[in-house]
């Protein structure tokens, strides 16, 4: 009896001590829950800084890309009046497409050329309310191509030397890798007939002409870059 006594009492002594421990761990736990319930976040800091440009780019001969490092106001930005495109003449601003992220513009503009530009951009705020400091940015604008290659032409009849009776064929070929405009037909510097179409060609009437005299005939051609 004693034995088993003795193993009751152990019992309930370890009992009470991890009842003890439970109590001090809990308490601990509590504590600490508590702490961080009752724990206020810090406010963030009001944003002061204004927008900044991050990049200036051309796109096409009527596009400019203009980036910024946050969002802007939307109204502020589609102004195309807080832009001013210069060279060595103005450069308008036809329009002002902003992205979804309002990070984003695209200005439509009058053709560029390829030269240097400068662009102005003042009065966009971010949606804070921030003004941009006036800044200014070169690009490299992307001109039209200029084409300043000529069409080619042959003549296939007459052929030189040929002795011309009534009504005559006077046809050419013509080439040029924009297009041909017009093919003119000249009889001594004199215009007699334009042909707009393929194939290029007039219908001569030589009984007009002085018989027996030296004439000379030569067609020229035109692209539509007006070589």
């Amino acid at each position: 009896m004693r034995h088993k006594t003795l193993d009751i009492g152990l019992t309930h002594f370890l009992n009470s001590r991890a009842r003890s421990v439970l109590s001090v761990v809990n308490f601990f736990l509590l504590a600490i829950l508590l702490s961080a319930c009752t724990k206020k976040d810090k406010p963030l800091p009001p944003d002061t800084s204004p927008p900044l440009v991050k990049q200036v780019a051309s796109l096409d001969t009527t596009k400019l890309l203009i980036s910024f490092n946050e969002s802007v106001n939307p109204e502020l930005a589609a102004e195309t009046m807080n832009y001013l495109i210069t060279s060595y003449e103005t450069l308008d601003v036809h329009f002002v497409e902003i992205d979804p992220m309002k990070m984003n513009c695209i200005l439509t503009t009058e053709p560029q050329e390829s030269t240097f530009y400068e662009i102005d951009i003042r009065n966009i705020e971010d949606l804070n309310g921030n003004k941009i400091n006036d800044t200014t940015f070169t690009f490299l604008g992307i001109g039209v191509q200029v084409d300043s290659f000529p069409p080619t032409l042959t003549i296939i009849e007459p052929i030189e030397g040929d002795t011309l009776y009534g009504f005559e064929y006077f046809a050419v070929n013509a080439w040029d890798n924009t297009g041909v405009k017009k093919v003119s037909f000249f009889i001594n510097d004199s215009l007699i007939e334009t042909d707009k179409d393929f194939p290029y060609y007039c219908i001569l009437d030589v009984r007009s002409l002085g018989e027996g005299e030296v004439y000379t005939f030569y067609a020229t051609a035109e692209d539509y870059s007006a070589n």
